[in-house]
C-alpha cells in the first residue's frame, strides 16, 4: 500500500513541517489548481502568495526526504516540475502518468531510467 497525501488547504501549508514528521507518509503533492482556490487567488497560478506557498513546501517537503508528487498538464509543465525537483533533490522519485487512453507516454517523454518500484 502507498500513502500520498494531496497539500491543497492554506492550513496544511501552515502545518507542513508536522505534516512531514508522520511516520508512513510515502510521496506528498502539492495540488496547485486546489490551493489557488484557497487562499483566494482561484486559477491564478503565478499569483505571489500561492508561488509563495508552494516554493515553501516544496523546500519542506524535499528536506524530509519524503518524495514529491507533482501535477502537470503539458510536457513542459511536467519538464520544469521534474528540473525543480532534480535541483531540490539528488534522488527524486518520479511517477509518469498520461491522459491519454493507451496508457502510453507521448514520443519523447519518456524517463532517463526507470521509475523506482
Amino acid at each position: 500500500m502507498i500513502c500520498t497525501l494531496l497539500i491543497e488547504i492554506r492550513s496544511a501549508i501552515g502545518s507542513i513541517e508536522e505534516i512531514c514528521q508522520v511516520e508512513g507518509i510515502d510521496c506528498l503533492t502539492i495540488a496547485p489548481f486546489g490551493l489557488s482556490t484557497e487562499i483566494g487567488v482561484s486559477g491564478q497560478l503565478n499569483a505571489p502568495e500561492l508561488v509563495q506557498a508552494i516554493t515553501h513546501a516544496e523546500r519542506v517537503i524535499l528536506e524530509s526526504g519524503i518524495p514529491l508528487g507533482g501535477a502537470a498538464l503539458t510536457q513542459d509543465q511536467t519538464r520544469v516540475l521534474a528540473k525543480r525537483v532534480t535541483g531540490c533533490s539528488g534522488t527524486p522519485s518520479t511517477c509518469w502518468c498520461s491522459s491519454s487512453s493507451s496508457g502510453t507516454r507521448p514520443a519523447g517523454d519518456q524517463p532517463d531510467s526507470p521509475s523506482p518500484q
